[in-house]
């Protein structure tokens, strides 16, 4: 049966851990000569209307080291939907490729995509959410924690990254503190699920304003970019709404001791973050960045397995 990936929404929290497994089985079995061939003789097509580094070099090598084809859908063809309806795409591709890895601007495109099309579609980042990050911070404090329970604490904009990280914490019953500026707080809609997810799981979620009052507990400070793409013309008036956010010294000193720092990257350091942070002994921000590659595979193998139940 054909699934897909679009949000931790749909899945549940042994899912997720199943997932999260298999990112790990990936992970240390990549050196090994006994390589797996889930996607051999598959070809999986990239249709990305934002910029990416990570995302786009990550899903490319995954493909490649499953035995599969990557082939990206050129710029040429304008965003998603502006040339052809998104049903005529979706039918056009069911037809030549086995999976199809989208990242773009609004949710409702990719959920148009997944409902078209026949095969099975990835969530490589919209502007609702960004579950494949997620997979790849899941691994990362498996790695550094073990099964404890933590808190995870995420200062800035409420925004795909945060929620995506909110829904995970949820799941996995931690406890998601979350502090943002009046104004760009986690929607409302999402929020109250995650509350209710985080209580049945033994977690919690809670919203603050006061980024001090948000780390004291917190074993990892998260952070991302002030404005995000596509926000660009808002950078100048974020700047100083956000600057209390500002994951430094001062904000790592209240955390408690060995707390550890990440960020999805790209950083713009001196703003969100500073340097003294992100290069610092506490920061797990390349682990997550590596990390990416061994989630993608994981999310692929276990989609392209579900096709054959």
């Amino acid at each position: 049966m054909k699934r897909d990936f679009l949000t931790l929404l749909d899945y549940s929290s042994a899912e997720i851990r199943e997932l999260i497994d298999l990112a790990a089985e990936v992970k240390l079995t990549r050196s090994s000569d006994d390589l797996r061939t889930d996607l051999k003789g598959k070809s999986v097509v990239l249709i990305f209307d934002k910029p990416s580094l990570r995302t786009k070099l990550t899903f490319e090598t995954g493909i490649y080291e499953l035995g599969g084809n990557a082939m990206t859908m050129a710029d040429s063809n304008g965003r998603l939907g502006a040339r052809e309806s998104i049903a005529d795409i979706a039918h056009n591709l069911e037809r030549w490729v086995h999976m199809i890895v989208v990242r773009t601007f609004g949710h409702s495109i990719i959920e148009d995509l997944a409902k078209y099309a026949n095969v099975p579609v990835i969530n490589a980042l919209t502007d609702s959410f960004h579950p494949c990050q997620s997979l790849a911070l899941g691994l990362t404090l498996r790695e550094k924690f073990g099964d404890k329970k933590i808190t995870l604490t995420y200062l800035g904009d409420g925004n795909n990254v945060c929620v995506s990280h909110m829904n995970y914490a949820a799941k996995m019953g931690y406890h998601f503190v979350a502090a943002t500026p009046k104004g760009y707080e986690i929607p409302a809609k999402f929020l109250e699920g995650a509350q209710a997810e985080a209580l049945k799981n033994g977690g919690s979620v809670t919203a603050l304003y006061d980024p001090f009052e948000a780390v004291k507990n917190a074993d990892l400070v998260y952070t991302d970019v002030w404005a995000s793409m596509g926000q660009e013309s808002e950078a100048a008036a974020r700047h100083a709404i956000f600057m209390p956010y500002q994951v430094n010294s001062k904000i790592m000193e209240v955390a408690p001791k060995g707390a550890l720092f990440s960020h999805c990257l790209p950083a713009h350091r001196g703003d969100e973050v500073t340097d003294d942070v992100i290069d610092s002994a506490v920061s797990v921000v390349f682990d997550e960045a590596e990390n990416r590659l061994h989630a993608h595979k994981a999310v692929m193998i276990y989609l392209m397995n579900q096709g054959k139940k």
